[in-house]
């Protein structure tokens, strides 16, 4: 004879939950404890700048991380800094199509001084293709994926205002706003002293004072022209301010 069927149990959502939970406690530790012992056998580590579109990191020390970790971005961290240490040294192909990129965004020879074969590049575990590009163990340059175009970085642009006479994309601005724009806010017209008359709407704009010290990089959404000439609306909409830096 048969026994009676047994009747089947539901699902208990909050133990199910809780096991979950649990799990994700115990894998934000154990990265947590890789990182510091990371940090602890790598002293060259200490002062890196992870300078990425998304965001900005700078590691002063190892409790920095519980801080960011807050964020709910811990796993990105961990793979911006793996991808920051591991970078690899470019091919005379990677190399080529650097320099010429600079070249054509910026002007001649401008691609020879942003791109050396000291620089170090991270690429794309999907499509293989340039991401990152890193000089003197700092980022200088994004390639940006939608248009294969160079996002600089503040460490970028302070190379070219150095070594590249009569530098190109500069906007210059008053005196008066420089502080506010070294802390990442955005260049309106009216503040505009001088500009890169070939500068293009959407094109990498290199903001400096008026003694050409360097306040910050972003994209221009006026012409170099406009930018004289207008009074109101927004000149560059910054993407990073050297006071973030430091």
């Amino acid at each position: 004879m048969l026994g009676r069927p047994r009747r089947s149990k539901g699902v208990c959502w909050r133990s199910l939950g809780r096991r979950c939970l649990f799990f994700v406690r115990l894998t934000q530790f154990l990265a947590l404890t890789a990182y510091e012992h990371f940090c602890s056998f790598n002293d060259n580590l200490e002062g890196l700048t992870i300078d990425l579109p998304s965001a900005d990191i700078t590691i002063q020390e190892p409790g920095s991380l519980y801080r960011f970790a807050e964020t709910g971005s811990l796993n990105w961290f961990l793979e911006s800094l793996v991808a920051a240490v591991n970078m690899d040294s470019p091919t005379l192909a990677q190399l080529r199509k650097l320099v010429g990129i600079g070249n054509y965004q910026f002007g001649h020879g401008v691609g020879h001084t942003l791109f050396s074969r000291k620089i170090r590049i991270e690429c794309s575990r999907k499509t293989g293709r340039i991401r990152y590009v890193f000089a003197d163990g700092r980022l200088i340059a994004t390639l940006r994926p939608k248009d294969g175009y160079l996002a600089l970085t503040t460490y970028g642009a302070s190379i070219i205002l150095a070594k590249v006479e009569n530098p190109p994309n500069v906007v210059m601005v008053e005196a008066d706003v420089s502080e506010a724009i070294q802390s990442g806010g955005d260049v309106f017209a009216k503040h505009v002293v001088k500009a890169d008359p070939e500068l293009r709407p959407a094109d990498e704009a290199i903001v400096t004072d008026e003694k050409g010290s360097l306040l910050g990089v972003g994209r221009a959404i006026l012409s170099g022209a406009e930018m004289v000439d207008f009074k109101r609306g927004v000149a560059v909409k910054l993407r990073r301010g050297v006071q973030k830096d430091t």
